[in-house]
């Protein structure tokens, strides 16, 4: 009988891993009384992405991979609000977290009042599989902000925007971020910041970019690409 398993001796290619990126306000635009349902809904889209990565890997496994790694792995610069939300939504559930950090962290620490916040910053930097910090200065420090967002997009299978639709503060800013994955072609999952509504997905064209989809259209499209970076 035909089987798709590797010949004695050779080695099994790794199992595909879906790599999630985050984008979005910080506290100043996210108001309190909003964190609970956008926990539940990240929970929610980082549950979807979990069936889809374990359906990849069930079908990779078929091909004599012996042990399965994370099913996700969360890229987040750790900045506070959305970026701290998802890294602990997705370790909470299992996933490997990437810090891709914008300066030296001895400098970003700077950004985070002292107590719980810089605590948080500091008990996710010692969860992290991996953390590599850019090396930006001050002086420079929009061009910091922005290059990691833009290497997170760049290391993602699909972006996670957590965004009141308005524009970008800055650059860096998630509406510059998000519009930046539609245009590398990654997948834009968008939670709305202020609106009770559900998890969406931007259409691909950035001329459309306010026309939505719902996000389990992403499954076909993210089983491909799991199953093309498996061969």
């Amino acid at each position: 009988m035909p089987t798709n398993r590797p010949p004695p001796g050779s080695r099994p290619t790794p199992a595909p891993v879906l790599r999630l990126g985050v984008t979005g306000h910080r506290p100043n635009r996210l108001a309190e009384s909003a964190l609970p349902r956008l926990r539940r809904q990240i929970g929610e889209v980082i549950a979807l992405l979990e069936s889809i990565a374990g359906e990849a890997q069930a079908a990779h496994a078929e091909a004599g991979i012996a042990e399965r790694p994370a099913l996700l792995r969360a890229l987040s610069a750790l900045a506070e609000g959305a970026d701290t939300l998802v890294a602990e939504i997705a370790l909470e559930r299992g996933a490997a977290l990437e810090a891709p950090l914008p300066f030296a962290v001895a400098e970003y620490e700077r950004d985070f009042p002292a107590g719980p916040p810089r605590e948080c910053f500091h008990r996710l930097l010692g969860r992290a599989a991996r953390v590599f910090p850019l090396g930006g200065t001050r002086e420079r420090a929009a061009e910091a902000y922005e290059a990691a967002g833009r290497l997170v997009v760049e290391r993602c299978d699909v972006l996670l925007a957590i965004w009141d639709g308005g524009p970008a503060a800055g650059p860096g800013g998630t509406a510059l971020i998000a519009a930046y994955a539609q245009e590398l072609g990654v997948p834009v999952i968008w939670i709305h910041a202020t609106r009770e509504r559900p998890p969406c997905l931007l259409a691909s064209d950035a001329e459309a970019a306010r026309k939505v989809m719902p996000i389990e259209a992403l499954r076909g499209r993210l089983l491909t690409k799991l199953a093309s970076a498996a061969r």
